[in-house]
């Protein structure tokens, strides 16, 4: 796709391969059928319309410059980690993907976990990848949307009226070694209203991980 930029895992991302398995605790009920996805609530279309902006501009490789409209004068930008980020080290994040998946929210999701599995069914990720996504144990579906909505929570912590978007993507492998399976990346982001039917960026978290078998 586009010219690639190695991404750089944060050393503390371990910990949000956690989170984020956590997140399709439910794929093997909703692969039977058994459980039905809760339903999603819709985002104002001026929120969608910013985390697609986004996506595409990271994608395109946009410099840091470009980016910068999309986001509140006084944005907070963090790694997962909790650690400051900036938009420089936002910007090559996703320049090298094969996959990508956005999700808004009018406030923090309880359907999360069951989006992000319904993506990941319908995907082309390859098969190691894909099973990343599936940890072993049978906890509710309920639960792994609460534990999703719950991480969202601790890292953006935004207020109740405040738009939620998503961002998931998977990077192919550029060193079979280190990165066997490619590198999955993750972007939550809060926004605000700014103007009638506009928003801004409020709060970004965001950070990546190594599959490993």
């Amino acid at each position: 796709m586009h010219a690639l930029l190695k991404p750089r895992p944060h050393p503390s991302i371990a910990g949000v391969m956690k989170h984020l398995q956590s997140i399709a605790l439910a794929i093997a009920l909703l692969a039977t059928g058994a459980v039905t996805p809760a339903e999603q609530t819709t985002a104002p279309p001026g929120w969608s319309g910013n985390v697609h902006q986004l996506a595409v501009k990271l994608t395109e490789r946009s410099a840091p410059e470009l980016l910068r409209p999309l986001f509140a004068d006084r944005f907070s930008g963090q790694f997962l980690s909790g650690q400051p980020a900036t938009l420089d080290q936002l910007a090559p994040i996703l320049s090298n993907v094969d996959w990508i998946e956005q999700f808004s929210y009018r406030a923090n999701p309880d359907s999360l976990a069951s989006d992000v599995i319904a993506a990941v069914n319908k995907s082309n990720l390859p098969q190691e990848v894909r099973k990343y996504f599936i940890p072993a144990g049978n906890q509710p579906e309920r639960a792994a949307n609460l534990n999703a909505m719950k991480w969202i929570g601790q890292q953006l912590k935004a207020r109740s009226d405040q738009p939620i978007g998503v961002i998931l993507a998977h990077s192919p492998s550029i060193d079979a070694e280190t990165q066997p399976h490619g590198t999955v990346v993750v972007i939550l982001l809060a926004g605000e209203l700014v103007g009638f039917e506009q928003y801004q960026i409020r709060q970004i978290a965001f950070g990546t991980f190594t599959p490993r078998n």
